[in-house]
């Protein structure tokens, strides 16, 4: 007696990824959107991410300087749901991966995160996503900007190109007694 899927139970339908030679699932800049969107120079990615709030442009500088990020991408693919007897359609924000762990990022605030509809989706994403090998987490926009984090990680971004000299490479090695 096989189990399908029945048409009111919470279930993740298909997962699907950009067609060839597509980045993204979704457009995420147009020259339509009444909100602030642009592109983020990755250096990890080799680049230019498309954004379209503050707060992933904060996860995508974030992601840039973290040593455990392999890589990471926007609007990675399309997951199509059901979920209060309703077939719907969900874009994470992004797909990053740690080596052996693949996590998909949705970024709201906080008081966008409780919303119940996003609570509900949360919940289903949470609870299924594993089947198909990733980790499903909502990121708050807010703790996304904390600083001194978020100062680190720009300045890092903005001094980190610079060629150190073996001179200065031996200065710091002395000061840090390594």
């Amino acid at each position: 007696m096989p189990n399908l899927i029945t048409p009111h139970r919470p279930s993740i339908l298909s997962i699907s990824y950009p067609d060839d030679g597509n980045l993204r699932a979704r457009k995420v800049i147009s020259r339509s959107k009444a909100r602030p969107t642009g592109k983020y120079p990755s250096w990890k990615m080799g680049r230019m991410m498309h954004w379209e709030s503050s707060h992933e442009l904060n996860a995508y500088r974030l992601l840039d300087s973290n040593p455990e990020v392999v890589s990471f991408h926007e609007q990675p693919l399309t997951i199509r749901y059901l979920l209060g007897g309703e077939e719907h359609l969900h874009y994470p924000d992004v797909l990053v991966n740690f080596g052996g762990t693949r996590e998909l990022w949705e970024i709201k605030t906080a008081r966008d995160a409780a919303d119940p509809g996003v609570v509900a989706r949360t919940s289903l994403m949470q609870s299924q996503l594993p089947d198909f090998g990733f980790v499903y987490r909502v990121v708050i926009g807010e703790d996304l900007a904390r600083n001194p984090r978020l100062s680190n990680v720009l300045k890092l971004l903005k001094y980190g190109r610079q060629p150190v000299s073996l001179v200065e490479r031996e200065s710091l090695v002395r000061i840090l007694g390594a």
